[in-house]
């Protein structure tokens, strides 16, 4: 099938899968490959600058509709060169990063002499013996990426330095493989409007980077961006709708001595920036005029709202006939204060003629007859139910308040216990090669020790 890609980035995350293990061949390689599925918008390696791209060892690829994706991930195994592909779709991968062995991977080079191939290769050996290599080429640049089975080998090497010197005494460079988080997941996407949140109140203190650093801990954050027209609003958007509504509920955060809002970005806007058909699915971009016309909207519902909380009670005027069996009941206007459904007040074995014969009273009528003077008094108590909202309101407040407090010291128990477990593995790798080399060294000693003892024993006997 034929590709019209983008090298730049991608457009559609719903359409894009994270492939592994790409650093070895070069970019129209893996374009031929994938198009043997479909046709290919995008293959980039998203906002890496050219410097860094060669310790990359993954592409986005985008294809240009969702039967064409399902297609290329229905196949096991993707294979190019005798390499197996690390194949994850994208909208998983944002979710979970660690289903990824990226971290495990080292670059190792510049390589000048294709010998010291072999060389790197059996030097690191020694530390995992069932270690993986591959040849990465960009430009004239050479370097071995390996590719190792735990974690804290690449650790250790790090610390340590542990690093391979040729004959003539060249020190080679160790670089660790670009993480994908790094580079990816940067854009705002208009097309999933309701994973997006607005935060106002933002500080000249207070970063982006600040900013996914407190989301990351509670969600997973696809984007943060800060207006360049409003520095003191930033949307964030999420992996998916639970968490953004998560932190609607909240609606208030304290973050860094500074109390942030949090509102919902509205509907009417992210439905005007979605595709119109299915046979092209493509992302719209907030660009700086929407965004502004998203923050003027919110502001303009926020006052709204505050105008008709903060609009006087008025006296009913509207009148209701009560007639028949089934007595009309005619709803007020949404601006207008909540009142009495005056048939809930009737007795259950009051005649319909009766019903019939009265006049038609208003709730503000109090000489009438003594079976309506419970719409009296349910008129003078209205304000007492806006004092109980307004309890029941700051009870809840209060409640969310304390759960987010609560998520926050999980969240730092659980990081910190991570931090131990990692030291103390660290510690005991760092113990157990302490002892391997005292236990060598004594096996060393005996052995020389031993070989004096006959020595002299053959000397004198």
């Amino acid at each position: 099938m034929t590709s019209n890609f983008n090298q730049s980035s991608f457009r559609n995350p719903s359409l894009c899968v994270y492939i592994g293990n790409t650093s070895s061949f070069d970019d129209q390689t893996l374009i031929d490959y994938c198009s043997k599925f479909g046709t290919i918008v995008s293959c980039s390696i998203d906002n890496c600058p050219n410097e860094k791209r060669i310790f990359c060892d993954f592409h986005i690829v985008e294809f240009a509709i969702n039967q064409q994706l399902e297609y290329f991930l229905n196949k096991s195994i993707h294979q190019i060169d005798s390499i197996i592909l690390d194949v994850k779709l994208y909208e998983k991968l944002i979710e979970n990063f660690e289903i990824l062995n990226i971290d495990r991977k080292l670059f190792i080079g510049p390589i000048i002499d294709l010998n010291d191939i072999n060389m790197i290769t059996e030097f690191y050996k020694q530390i995992d013996p069932i270690l993986q290599y591959y040849i990465s080429s960009h430009g004239t640049q050479t370097y071995v990426l390996i590719e190792f089975s735990n974690r804290q080998h690449i650790r250790t090497i790090i610390q340590q330095q542990i690093i391979p010197k040729t004959v003539d005494n060249k020190i080679f460079a160790i670089h660790t493989a670009i993480h994908p988080k790094e580079f990816i997941n940067k854009k705002l996407f208009a097309t999933n409007g309701q994973s997006q949140i607005c935060i106002n109140g933002i500080t000249d203190q207070i970063t982006e980077k600040m900013l996914i650093d407190y989301f990351e801990k509670r969600a997973s954050v696809i984007a943060c961006h800060i207006l360049s027209t409003d520095p003191k609003c930033a949307i964030v958007q999420f992996a998916n709708d639970k968490c953004t509504q998560k932190f609607l509920d909240i609606s208030v955060i304290r973050f860094y001595e500074t109390t942030l809002s949090i509102s919902k970005v509205p509907d009417h806007l992210t439905s005007t920036l979605l595709p119109c058909t299915n046979d092209k699915e493509t992302e719209v971009y907030y660009n700086d005029d929407e965004i502004d016309e998203l923050l003027e909207a919110t502001r303009l519902n926020s006052i709204h709202s505050l105008a008709i909380q903060n609009e006087p009670i008025l006296p009913l005027q509207s009148i209701e006939p009560m007639r028949g069996d089934s007595p009309e009941i005619s709803e007020c206007g949404w601006a207008s204060p909540p009142r009495t459904v005056i048939n809930h007040c009737l007795p259950v074995d009051q005649p319909a003629q009766r019903l019939s014969s009265q006049p038609c009273i208003t709730t503000m009528d109090i000489n009438t007859d003594a079976i309506y003077q419970t719409i009296v008094i349910d008129t003078d108590i209205k304000p007492i139910h806006n004092s109980i909202n307004n309890i029941l309101h700051f009870v809840e407040e209060f409640q969310k308040q304390l759960e987010q407090i609560k998520d926050e010291y999980m969240m730092k128990f659980s990081k910190d216990r991570v931090s131990i477990e990692r030291e103390l593995n660290q510690l005991i790798n760092e113990e157990q090669i302490a002892f391997e080399k005292i236990h060598q060294q004594l096996c060393d000693f005996r052995r020389r020790s031993s070989t004096k003892y006959y020595d002299h024993k053959r000397k004198y006997s």
